[in-house]
């Protein structure tokens, strides 16, 4: 499922400023402050925008180290070394990586005795063959990339194959629910007790 122009252009103003308001949203798009509203909720509940932060510009704080771990892992635990590097506060982003290195995780500590002992913590993870830390001591540009176009990977919820065309939506408990056709929405009406008519 592709979003249309007005969905890239809510996301892309939230990322150049996720303070922005509905009606400067609506000034940007063209659409009325409930309009751009229902957008944003439709978009949260499809997991697109999982939530709304600030952009810190870490040149001008003092104190506080981060840095990139290039972990190698073992890859039948790779699942399992991933899974408890998200339990670490001091972890802040992971990624799967091709190549000699399993996956890549950022981690930020308030100074340099924390890290050392961050490092050897993650080292001692079952499954970590191999880690390598870089330390972050200057950043050059920290931004997001605004889309051009977003393509949407939604699973029906009732069926949970892959919706490949314009999902089907019905309202439950306050949460738009996606589904594949007509026939998974009046099932999913079914499982939850709901009228097969109610829209």
């Amino acid at each position: 499922m592709e979003l249309d122009n007005l969905d890239v252009t809510i996301v892309n103003t939230l990322i150049n400023d996720a303070c922005s308001s509905l009606r400067s949203i609506s000034k940007v798009t063209g659409l009325s402050p409930p309009a751009v509203s229902s957008r944003l909720k439709k978009l949260k509940d499809a997991g697109i925008i999982k939530g709304t932060t600030v952009k810190i510009d870490r040149e001008k704080l003092s104190g506080g180290v981060t840095a990139v771990l290039l972990i190698k892992c073992d890859l039948s635990r790779l699942k399992s070394v991933a899974n408890e590097l998200y339990t670490f506060d001091d972890i802040t982003e992971v990624y799967r990586l091709t190549g000699s290195y399993s996956l890549l995780a950022k981690a930020e500590t308030d100074d340099f005795n924390s890290m050392n002992g961050f490092v050897e913590k993650i080292g001692h993870i079952e499954g970590v063959i191999d880690l390598n830390p870089l330390l972050i001591n200057k950043y050059i540009k920290q931004t997001e990339k605004p889309f051009n176009k977003i393509n949407v990977n939604l699973r029906c919820e009732y069926c949970g194959n892959m919706i490949s065309r314009k999902p089907f939506t019905i309202k439950f408990r306050g949460v738009t629910r996606f589904m594949c056709c007509p026939t998974c929405v009046r099932e999913y009406r079914k499982a939850h007790g709901m009228s097969t008519t109610d829209h």
